[in-house]
């Protein structure tokens, strides 16, 4: 996998030089401060196909009743919003442990770990806005009944 080189664009030249390399020869990305970025691509992933299927199963059941009744994408950002919410309160349950239990749950009640993991819902949650946005528009535009003339000559129509 070709990872993007985050790095040229936050390490001088010189500290570019001696930046750690993976095994394939990358640049490990790092942040402004020097510590190694790791980015939530399998959250992200995840996030995109439970938007496919949000969509997928809204479509099917506006397909059945033959009118665009369900928006998907905006069902899909409700429950983006509600994780977020959810997974905060979550990490301040975690950051309010003893001091001795604390350090089991550092990876999970850092402010920077929820900031890691609302990115991997962020970005999904964007493009559903925009789905949801288009959806309006498309459910706005649509004509609400359809006459189709069958001929010129006998001036019939037929309604949909």
């Amino acid at each position: 996998m070709i990872a993007p080189d985050f790095a040229l664009l936050v390490l001088p030249p010189a500290r570019l030089a001696r930046a750690p390399r993976l095994a394939t020869g990358a640049i490990t990305p790092f942040i402004a401060i020097g510590r190694a970025m790791t980015f939530p691509w399998f959250p992200l992933c995840l996030n995109f196909v439970l938007l496919g299927v949000a969509l997928f199963v809204c479509k099917t059941i506006n397909a059945s009743r033959g009118a665009p009744v369900w928006n998907g994408a905006l069902i899909f950002v409700g429950f983006c919003l509600l994780a977020i919410v959810a997974d905060l309160l979550l990490t301040l349950v975690f950051a309010s442990a003893p001091a001795t239990d604390r350090m089991r749950y550092v990876n999970l009640s850092s402010t920077s770990a929820w900031t890691k993991r609302t990115v991997a819902y962020a970005i999904p949650c964007v493009v559903g806005i925009v789905l949801a946005v288009r959806f309006r528009q498309r459910k706005r535009a649509a004509p609400t009944s359809l006459r189709i003339s069958t001929s010129d000559y006998t001036h019939s129509e037929m309604s949909l």
